[in-house]
């Protein structure tokens, strides 16, 4: 039978209404369209990310220059500096320009050390990241700067950029140098010198430009105004400088002028160097030019019309002077002479150095080795010849304060000679003079002056395997005379002096000040080789009836030396050791120590290190004997010393000698008993801090039996005074005083730009003691404010 047709169905309804899986069948897999759909998120999600990056790093230049920003940099920068910097507005850009607005700079002082309105880089931060040595321009608008050294002879504005916490540097490896391009451009600038009791020196009007095509090409040109007007321009050029990235000046060409366009005054110049009162031009003319490693140039210094105002007040003859000189470097030697040419007189001097390629780095210990054992030594290879005559009756009358005349003196006639200077290095130095000084006249109030010729003489040698050998020094004057001659390691010399002479001689003319000598010293002075390690120094000298007219006492007594000196070898310190004797000394006829006075050392000096150590060092007397050993590091530094050692006191030799400095003192201040104790100094004492002990500590002990002081009797005391942190510490101390007591105790602290006294709460000083007469009279000498 024919089967009936299948009926057709739906293909939706196939799809809709086909098998279903039972429930042993296996998960049925995602649908396509929600993987689909968690790409496109997961796409999107990435995409928005990138954006809100890309939006970040476009932004960062505008975000950083918000001041929360730039300020909370500027602070981690201030943290580790002595100064500080300042800004008022900063915007940044990846393209350019980057602009600076109220730049300044000040000293731990917060002192204005630099202020810079404006400052505008053409490069962006993308070029300056991607190309730090690529810098393109920098403008610096109307900057003012101030050079100002203070009292210890520090530039405050190195201060302010002087790190917080220095570390010792360590050397980089030699390479190529960088090669930075770009143009540094300054208008309209000013610059302030300050020194120390001298009127502030202003330089205004300072225009400029740097432009360096790396450092093989370097261009530079500046101009400015002077305090008093006067033009000052400048300009230097330098040109294949490198080769292959390393300093080779042999192909280097450039040139170099500096010029003036009237003369400079010199009476602030002089003011700012510390001698004011001076009147006068100077004018400069500077022309060098360098071609192919060879350098020739010439300068031209005049002077017109130099006196002091003083003596132009008085209608005094000014004079001028002319100094020229030429300079010539070609094939690693030097050539330079100098011609100074005036109204005062003449001077040449003659240069010649010829270089060398072995190094030769000289140091103090090789050069007394080399004199003392006839060591070669390898010394610069050059030769310095000169003569002069000035007339110092000329120079007097126009500017007495340089030869420090006499106020009411008058220099008439007086000549001063060089008649030969040589000075020689290479493989047999040598150094040779012959300096007189004679007929010195001058006029005075009510008296003609004239004064005894002076004479110097020097002729000497190092020669190799003889050491130094003295052929003959002599000093000839009326007052004194000194002669040496000999080799190093067989030199005698001897001197001797009539101070009171010399005195009277030269103050007749020359302004001593407070300074009066009196009395008659001489001596010898002998050099004794024992062995190539060793030389003895014997010094004997002798000196009584010195006199210091600002304390208007009479010192006298005699000195006994003996030292030793060992000098530095490879791996080995110079070494000094000796011993010196001090007798008889008097004070106004009255002995400053009863018996001997003896100075015994052992020391040893290391110049590469910057170390003395101190192997022993005493000091021997009635009153006081110490002793004391240790280290020194850094000796021009920091000076961190690491000594201890003890010291033993007789209070009655003490305050004798006390009372006889200051007699007043006699009824007021007796002490009696010992004190002995051990000590220990360690720490820096010359540190950039304030003060510059701050870091370093000390103590000891200090005892005596019994004393009197202004008449208030007090029994055995024990004292601890100690010095830490900048604060010198005496700790709480009770004394017995009669049927009462005196407490002690109190901080001395140095930090302060005023070193302040602390005490420690409130202290009752006397207690149950009788206010004596004379202590009574010293606390109202210090509270009656007439």
């Amino acid at each position: 039978m024919p089967q009936s047709p299948e009926p057709q169905r739906n293909p939706e309804d196939v799809a809709t209404t086909g098998p279903q899986s039972s429930a042993s069948s296996a998960p049925a897999a995602p649908p396509a369209r929600q993987r689909a759909r968690w790409k496109r998120r997961l796409a999107i999600s990435l995409l928005i990310v990138l954006v809100l990056l890309a939006v970040l790093v476009g932004f960062a230049p505008t975000i950083a220059s918000t001041s929360a920003v730039y300020n909370g940099i500027l602070g981690a920068v201030n943290s580790n500096l002595q100064g500080k910097l300042q800004v008022d507005e900063l915007h940044l850009s990846w393209g350019g320009p980057i602009a600076i607005h109220g730049l300044r700079v000040t000293d731990p002082q917060q002192q204005q050390v630099l202020h810079i309105p404006r400052v505008v880089a053409e490069a962006g931060v993308w070029r300056l990241l991607t190309s730090t040595m690529a810098f393109g321009e920098i403008t610096l608008d109307s900057p003012a700067l101030v050079i100002e050294q203070n009292s210890d002879g520090q530039l405050t504005l190195a201060q302010a950029f002087e790190s917080r916490r220095p570390t010792p540097s360590t050397p980089k490896p030699a390479g190529e140098l960088p090669a930075p391009e770009g143009r540094l451009i300054v208008k309209n600038g000013a610059v302030k010198v300050v020194r120390p009791g001298a009127t502030p020196y202003d330089m205004t009007e300072l225009d400029g430009q740097v432009d360096l095509k790396t450092l093989n090409e370097v261009g530079a040109r500046f101009a400015l105004t002077l305090a008093d007007g006067t033009k000052l321009a400048g300009e230097a050029a330098v040109r294949r400088l490198l080769t292959q990235g390393k300093l080779d000046p042999r192909n280097a060409s450039g040139d170099l002028r500096l010029s003036s366009d009237r003369n400079v005054q010199i009476g602030p110049l002089a003011a700012l160097a510390g001698q004011p009162g001076l009147q006068g031009g100077l004018n400069v003319d500077v022309d060098a030019k360098l071609d192919s490693g060879t350098l020739d140039g010439r300068f031209t210094i005049a002077v017109a019309g130099l006196q002091s105002e003083q003596r132009a007040a008085a209608n005094a003859t000014p004079i001028n002077a002319e100094l020229k000189g030429q300079v010539r470097w070609a094939d690693n030697q030097l050539a330079a002479n100098l011609n100074l040419a005036g109204e005062a007189g003449h001077a040449q001097a003659e240069l010649a150095y010829r270089g060398s390629d072995q190094p030769s780095n000289v140091t103090v210990d090789e050069l007394v080795t080399a004199a003392l054992s006839g060591k070669p030594v390898a010394v610069p290879d050059f030769t310095m010849r000169a003569q002069a005559e000035i007339d110092l009756a000329k120079l007097g009358r126009a500017v007495p304060e340089l030869l420090n005349v006499k106020e009411g003196v008058e220099l008439t006639a007086g000549r001063l000679e060089l008649a030969d200077l040589t000075i020689q290095g290479g493989a047999t130095p040598i150094a040779s003079a012959k300096l007189s000084l004679k007929d010195v006249a001058a006029r005075g109030s009510d008296k003609a002056i004239r004064l005894e010729p002076v004479q110097f003489s020097l002729d000497s040698a190092l020669e190799s395997g003889r050491g130094l050998q003295v052929r003959g020094v002599e000093l000839t004057a009326s007052s004194m005379q000194l002669k040496a001659s000999g080799p190093a390691n067989d030199l005698h010399a001897a001197f001797k002096a009539d101070l009171g002479r010399l005195q009277q001689e030269l103050g007749q003319v020359f302004d001593l000040g407070a300074l009066e000598l009196a009395g008659n010293t001489s001596g010898t002075v002998d050099f004794k080789r024992v062995n190539d390690e060793q030389i003895d120094v014997g010094i004997r000298a002798t000196v009584e009836g010195l006199r210091y007219a600002s304390v208007g006492r009479r010192l006298d007594g005699a000195v006994q030396a003996q030292t030793s000196i060992r000098p530095a070898a490879e791996a080995r310190p110079l070494t000094l050791g000796g011993e010196w004797l001090v007798q008889n000394a008097r004070l106004d006829g009255k002995a400053l120590a009863d018996g001997d006075v003896k100075l015994t050392y052992d020391v040893k000096l290391d110049q590469d290190k910057q170390s003395i150590t101190i192997d022993k060092c005493s000091l021997a007397s009635k009153a006081l004997t110490a002793e004391v050993a240790g280290t020194i590091a850094q000796y021009t530094g920091d000076c961190q010393l690491n000594l201890q050692g003890r010291y033993s006191a007789s209070w009655e030799a003490v305050t004798a000698l006390l009372h006889k400095l200051t007699p007043a003192t006699a009824d007021t201040v007796i002490i009696a008993g010992n004190s002995a104790s051990e000590f220990k100094i360690t720490g820096p004492a010359c540190a950039k801090t304030q003060p510059g002990f701050r870091d370093m500590s000390t103590g000891a002990g200090v005892t005596w039996t019994s004393a009197e002081l202004y008449g208030v009797r007090m029994g055995a005391a024990q004292l601890a005074p100690a010095l830490k942190d900048g604060r010198l510490t005496l700790p709480k101390a009770t004394i017995p005083a009669g049927d009462g007591k005196v407490n002690l105790g109190a901080v001395i602290d140095f930090q302060p730009a005023d070193p302040t006294l602390q005490m420690p709460g409130k202290t009752k000083l006397l207690e149950n003691v009788p206010v004596t007469k004379e202590l009574g009279a010293q606390l109202l000498s210090r509270i009656n404010p007439i």
